[in-house]
């Protein structure tokens, strides 16, 4: 007798949560549809379906969460725990709530989200990786394309075939000098049949000065290069293009990467003072000026401000070039999702603290023939 009960109570069950969908929708559209629904939608949201009330609107976002009623904006709403009361010039009263509630407890609860691991592969260690293996074992050429490949394997991508002759030289000079080839340099190239005519080209082009002044301009815009200081005043920075020269004649001449670095922070104390042979090169503080061509306020007459403002963005702009990191946002307080406290930020910046301009220091030119003509103009703005 007690399993036929259970047999005739089991449609009844089945047909409880339409009853109360029913029931909520029903309410719910006596109670809401003259703001939201049709063409008038309050904050884009709308009781006429069931998703769409889940979907909730743009103020709050989703408004249901499925199974659980007192997490959910909808009753929070209805209830007055959230500002406003809905409905507006109105409440709903406890029996109604409940019958919302009913429904919004007989959905079933959404899947957690999948748990993410912590970001932080960037302050973690590299690791070598054997290179994996791939199908189109031809078509690398070092192991570095083998990565590439699989990855494309993995999503049933083929490789591109190879750029004709003509495409590869535009490609080429575009890339590595930023003008097209002539045209006898297009024939010279289309008409070297060797095997190596490839490499061939790469070499001259890289020994172009064409070369350092294409490449030097995506380091130049890292370290914020204007020949004037901006914001109000923006007066010109003289000299400021000798630092622009600097950086393009490092990337003609090969200069290592680490010298490279060393020279724009350190400048003419490339090597330590307390050496035996400490000779700094006074050409080495060209260099620093990637320490200088900040933004710098000039209207600004509070020195110490001005002198704040610098370090700050000296502080900043050094992180985010070399080290690949937003430190900014930590001068003002600890960073939301990087872990740099604040402190570290001016741990960081106590690094520049006695940084000064020395405005008395003279640098000569190396070249001769640019220093016979600055001496020149110089005499002549003189006796003008």
């Amino acid at each position: 007798m007690r399993c036929l009960i259970q047999l005739l109570l089991l449609p009844l069950v089945a047909n409880a949560a339409p009853i109360t969908e029913t029931a909520a929708l029903t309410l719910l559209k006596e109670k809401c549809a003259a703001c939201h629904s049709g063409a008038n939608k309050s904050s884009d949201f709308s009781i006429e379906s069931p998703a769409q009330i889940i979907a909730g609107g743009k103020k709050l976002g989703r408004a249901i969460a499925p199974g659980h009623p007192s997490q959910s904006p909808l009753i929070q709403l209805l209830k007055g725990t959230l500002n406003p009361r809905m409905p507006l010039g109105g409440e709903l009263s406890a029996t109604e709530i409940a019958t919302v509630e009913a429904w919004i407890q007989s959905l079933p609860p959404e899947p957690a989200p999948a748990t993410q691991t912590e970001w932080r592969w960037p302050y973690e260690k590299p690791l070598k990786h054997t290179p994996p293996a791939v199908r189109n074992t031809a078509w690398p050429r070092n192991e570095i394309d083998r990565f590439i490949l699989a990855k494309m394997e993995s999503a049933n991508i083929a490789p591109a075939p190879p750029a004709p002759k003509r495409t590869l030289a535009r490609r080429l000079y575009l890339d590595l000098t930023g003008l097209p080839p002539s045209p006898e340099e297009l024939d010279q190239f289309l008409n070297d049949q060797s095997p190596n005519a490839t490499e061939r080209l790469i070499d001259r082009l890289l020994a172009s000065p064409r070369y350092g002044e294409r490449w030097g301009r995506h380091w130049l815009d890292l370290a914020r290069y204007a020949e004037t200081s901006g914001l109000e005043g923006d007066g010109a920075i003289g000299n400021v293009w000798r630092y622009r020269d600097w950086v393009i004649d490092a990337f003609n001449s090969n200069m290592p990467y680490d010298k490279f670095v060393l020279q724009q922070i350190g400048g003419g104390d490339e090597h330590s003072k307390t050496r035996n042979n400490y000779a700094p090169d006074v050409q080495g503080h060209i260099p620093t000026a990637f320490l200088r061509v900040a933004p710098w306020d000039r209207s600004n007459l509070v020195a110490a401000e001005v002198r704040s403002n610098y370090q700050a963005e000296v502080t900043t702009a050094t992180a985010s070039v070399f080290l690949g990191l937003t430190v900014g946002c930590a001068r003002c307080h600890d960073h939301k999702y990087d872990p740099i406290p604040q402190k570290d930020f001016y741990r960081f910046q106590a690094f520049f603290n006695a940084t000064q301009a020395d405005r008395g220091l003279d640098v000569p030119y190396k070249d001769p023939a640019m220093k016979e003509q600055a001496e020149a103009e110089s005499n002549g703005w003189k006796l003008n």
